[in-house]
């Protein structure tokens, strides 16, 4: 795996600009009718995982079965409202401890 520097992370993520909690639209897709609302609850590279939270009476039964929950593409969703901004992303290693030097004693 490749390390990528924080501020290439931070260009990749600012691209898409989808957040966790953000209010989306979604078309329509496989069994569902009707254009549906929901919050994301996940982002992967290209979708997120949205847990509907408003549909089409035609579409409840097949919204129930699905759990409320849809992975939606990033092109076809449409963003409503904004969630909070997620927190910067930080480097995993800048809080490490260095290991401490080991001294040895030496008898006399």
């Amino acid at each position: 795996m490749v390390a990528k520097t924080k501020a290439k992370l931070n260009e990749e993520l600012a691209q898409y600009d989808f957040w966790i909690d953000d209010v989306i639209v979604a078309p329509p897709y496989g069994n569902i009718i009707h254009p549906f609302t929901g919050q994301v609850k996940k982002i992967y590279d290209l979708s997120v995982l949205v847990e509907i939270t408003q549909n089409d009476k035609d579409d409840e039964i097949t919204v129930t079965e699905m759990n409320h929950r849809a992975i939606v593409a990033k092109a076809a969703a449409e963003i409503i409202t904004k969630g909070p901004k997620a927190p910067e992303i930080i480097d995993p290693n800048a809080n490490k401890k260095k290991p401490a030097k080991v001294v040895k004693k030496t008898s006399k």
